[in-house]
């Protein structure tokens, strides 16, 4: 397999980045968590980038697919593109039966990662790792309501 050598698609990222073998398998291996959409993160900024569609499950297969893809010039694209503002990113974690779960600044549910990934469009812990965490969850008061 290899690895794929692409520019991260979030506009305040913007830099070239290397998304490893083994992330793009577990990816296409966890589709049936993210909606059928294989989703890696930006190791830089932590947002999340679709694979294509078109994306083989086989691993010879894939293999074959992402030695054409890096030879294509193609990009990946970016989930939708959300702000980086507090209520997105994990304030939060906690283990349960082995899973690492994380909780949205926002508060509510504690997700699994690759659920959290496609609600927020952020790798939680790619964010964790980065330093790129609330600092306490999000409220929503009359003083930070738009009016």
């Amino acid at each position: 397999m290899k690895d794929i050598v692409t520019i991260c698609g979030n506009p305040g990222c913007d830099k070239d980045i290397t998304i490893p073998q083994a992330k793009i398998k577990r990816a296409v291996m966890r589709r049936k968590y993210t909606n059928g959409t294989a989703l890696v993160a930006c190791p830089l900024c932590a947002h999340v980038l679709l694979l294509p569609d078109d994306i083989p499950t086989k691993p010879d297969m894939l293999d074959e697919y992402l030695v054409e893809f890096a030879e294509s010039g193609n990009y990946l694209d970016c989930i939708q593109f959300l702000d980086l503002a507090d209520e997105y990113l994990p304030a939060g974690m906690k283990i349960k039966a082995g899973t690492t779960m994380y909780r949205s600044g926002a508060g509510g549910e504690y997700m699994d990662k690759y659920k959290y990934m496609d609600r927020y469009g952020i790798d939680p812990e790619t964010a964790y790792n980065l330093g790129k965490v609330a600092k306490t969850p999000f409220k929503i008061t009359s003083a930070n309501i738009m009016k």
